[in-house]
């Protein structure tokens, strides 16, 4: 299995948690190869019949010259034991790159502008054991395609035409795993034992007097109580401040860092605007939902799919042992539904 590169954005380790739910189409069509109960029944088996040959018809729509096109994504199932399966999804880059051409002016080489596709990966692992009544995806983090939602509407949009085409009344429902969490909490939860770290800390901070009684401070103290005096001096309207770190300790900041640790509190007003970055989770704006995200070891994706039998059985069901701790460990979390694709009515 060749190695990924490291992303500069996120380690090539880290994936988001969704649920893959089947269910009843609500809409009907004339072509129907199977009756909505025996459907319904073999919901599993019919969808991981989906993934039985070497790649998925993966494709989304573009704008090319004012009209819609579909651009096709490049694809492998590298791997499928007991209803686990391993996926490799590319993406498209446009990548321009200044080189030496191969005409000369007064004896010098020129240089031209070149644009080449590029085709970054992300892996997704899909768990469809029914056995344990589990049936969830995990879309790697990084920057193929930016947000692993991407990849997750890719999925579903495809997956549900694939039934649609086949004439199964299904629908595919792919949704993210999230919950609610204090943002100290989560700091700490984030980066325990190393497994991740703070790198930028801000927040706008609003001229006291310019904003609603409801969301002013009650008796500002220490570097509040200086910095709204400050702005209310200067007739400013807010002031943006921000502390970048190689790798902050949460514990340090709230235990030593009052100030900080004070407007960190106060933030969890709408008002202030406060984010955090982190090095793998990426930004976290303090009244957003916390996405169900677990670390992977790399040498997993490997021993599941390079030479799987051969392998002792420990570190053949390693990627099994890693599905069912996010199973349970996801439990803590609430679904966010996504709307899957309509189908289109047959005539």
């Amino acid at each position: 299995m060749a190695q990924q590169k490291l992303d500069k954005k996120a380690p090539v380790n880290q994936f988001m948690i969704y649920d893959v739910i089947l269910k009843e189409a609500e809409q009907t069509h004339a072509f129907e190869t199977l009756d909505r109960e025996t459907a319904k029944k073999n919901a599993a088996t019919i969808f991981g019949g989906c993934f039985s040959g070497k790649k998925l018809n993966l494709y989304r729509t573009v704008k090319v010259n004012g009209d819609s096109e579909p651009e096709i994504l490049e694809n492998d199932i590298l791997s499928v034991h007991d209803d686990v399966y391993l996926l490799r999804v590319n993406n498209n880059k446009k990548k321009k790159i200044v080189e030496k051409a191969d005409t000369t002016t007064h004896g010098v080489p020129d240089y031209e502008e070149n644009t080449y596709i590029s085709n970054p990966y992300c892996y997704v692992v899909i768990d469809n054991r029914s056995d344990k009544n589990i049936c969830q995806m995990a879309i790697q983090k990084n920057s193929a395609f930016g947000e692993p939602n991407n990849v997750r509407r890719i999925l579903q949009d495809c997956l549900n035409t694939k039934l649609e085409a086949e004439g199964i009344p299904l629908t595919i429902t792919i949704t993210a795993k999230m919950r609610p969490s204090k943002i100290w909490e989560f700091c700490r939860q984030r980066c325990k034992e190393g497994e991740d770290s703070i790198q930028r800390i801000s927040f706008d901070f609003p001229n006291q007097r310019k904003m609603a009684d409801h969301n002013r401070i009650v008796n500002p103290k220490g570097y509040i109580k200086q910095l709204a005096k400050m702005m209310d001096l200067t007739d400013a309207i807010k002031t943006h401040i921000r502390m970048d770190y190689t790798s902050a300790d949460p514990k340090a900041i709230e235990k030593n860092a009052r100030d900080l640790a004070e407007i960190v509190r106060i933030c969890n007003n709408k008002a202030y605007n406060l984010s955090i970055l982190f090095r793998s989770y990426g930004l976290y704006r303090c009244d957003d939902n916390v996405r169900a995200m677990f670390p992977m070891q790399e040498s997993l994706l490997s021993a599941f799919w390079a030479n799987w039998e051969e392998l002792p059985f420990e570190e053949r069901h390693g990627l099994f042992v890693w599905c069912n701790y996010v199973y349970k460990q996801s439990k803590l979390y609430d679904r966010v539904e996504q709307t899957p694709t309509k189908r289109s009515r047959k005539r």
